[in-house]
């Protein structure tokens, strides 16, 4: 007899969720790697965009399925909401007030990702994968941290890379989470 997993039915169904996210990410991601010099508000703008509507998404995702790092990307999903809340609605903050900010975010963010991670464990694919998203987060915070004058050029690029980086991992995970809820189960 052919079964599913009940649980895995559902992720099945918001499968898409996670790849809309990763993909966001990538596109933001090049923009900002191939016009950095377009003005501190309008990196603003961008990652004030990014983080309201990957927020929203991961929030929801975290809502409709019961996995593992449930908890995890929900508060994930809501400290991202508020970051991208922040940059929309005070856009005339300065460029190293948003760096620091951004560096905050990505080392709160990256240390909940990499508790998750190993959580499930380093050995499984969604472990590795949440804490290689945690990992490249602080990372990415530490940069901004160190270096936080290098002017907003520099931080775009830290911060295209990290989309890239992230936007990549995450369609990479919607790929693997459509291919594992596709399978069926032989009892």
């Amino acid at each position: 007899m052919l079964v599913s997993s009940g649980g895995r039915n559902r992720e099945h169904r918001v499968w898409w969720l996670t790849l809309l996210r990763g993909a966001i990410g990538v596109i933001l991601g090049l923009l900002l790697l191939f016009w950095p010099d377009k003005g501190a508000e309008a990196l603003i703008m961008f990652v004030g965009a990014f983080a309201l509507l990957t927020g929203l998404i991961a929030t929801v995702h975290a809502s409709v399925t019961r996995h593992a790092i449930r908890g995890a990307s929900l508060t994930g999903g809501i400290l991202t909401i508020a970051l991208g809340l922040i940059a929309l609605f005070w856009p005339g903050i300065t460029a190293t007030v948003l760096v620091y900010f951004v560096a905050a975010w990505a080392l709160v963010l990256g240390a909940i990702q990499v508790i998750a991670g190993l959580s499930i464990g380093a050995g499984s694919p969604l472990g590795a994968i949440a804490a290689g998203i945690g990992l490249i987060s602080v990372v990415l915070a530490m940069l901004l941290f160190l270096a936080p004058r290098a002017g907003i050029v520099v931080a775009a690029w830290l911060i295209a890379f990290y989309f890239l980086a992230t936007g990549a991992l995450t369609i990479y995970d919607a790929i693997e989470l459509r291919r594992r809820t596709r399978r069926v189960q032989v009892y």
